[in-house]
């Protein structure tokens, strides 16, 4: 009895991992194509939508559609923090291995009202191929020269970019700097 329920539950597990990677590498199509994840419905979302689809291919992901634990706002937003995290992380190995950087800062409001500082590194690779990254979008109070100043030296430690190797800055709004 205790070997059937043991098996049982193997067999369960993976069937969860196998449906959760299918959910996974949906998402990060998505992503990757700048697609919406959701619609004004659940049901018309891309994301449920292209899990619909490849149920045709793969029959027990409509199970896994109908259960929808998986599929709650709650954990697709940390599956796209989980992927964006990792994205970031590599991005900034890549910057530190190039000998000098660029900073670009750019403050906006957002939709909310909220005041909005905009980092990006832009730097150059050992095949001198430049990139331009959005590293961050941080909430600032006020725009003044301290405050963004403050934020770049600390966006800068968090991620472990020497602010030595900068040789270079731009800002939008350059008089507060």
């Amino acid at each position: 009895m205790t070997t059937q329920l043991s098996l049982q539950v193997a067999r369960d597990q993976q069937w969860h991992r196998e449906m959760l990677i299918k959910e996974i590498s949906s998402l990060r199509y998505l992503l990757r194509q700048g697609l919406a994840i959701r619609g004004h419905k659940e049901e018309e979302g891309n994301l449920y939508q292209l899990l619909k689809c490849r149920s045709e291919d793969v029959g027990t992901l409509s199970k896994w559609l109908n259960d929808g634990r998986y599929l709650s706002h709650e954990v697709v937003n940390e599956l796209i923090e989980i992927m964006a995290h990792k994205v970031l992380r590599q991005i900034l190995s890549e910057i530190r291995e190039a000998e000098w950087f660029a900073i670009i800062g750019d403050e906006t409001r957002d939709v909310s009202g909220a005041e909005q500082f905009a980092l990006s590194i832009r730097w150059v690779d050992c095949d001198y191929t430049v990139y331009e990254d959005l590293i961050g979008l941080i909430e600032v109070d006020k725009t003044d020269a301290v405050t963004l100043t403050g934020v770049i030296k600390d966006a800068l430690l968090r991620m472990m970019i020497p602010l030595n190797q900068c040789r270079g800055q731009a800002f939008d709004g350059a008089s507060n700097m």
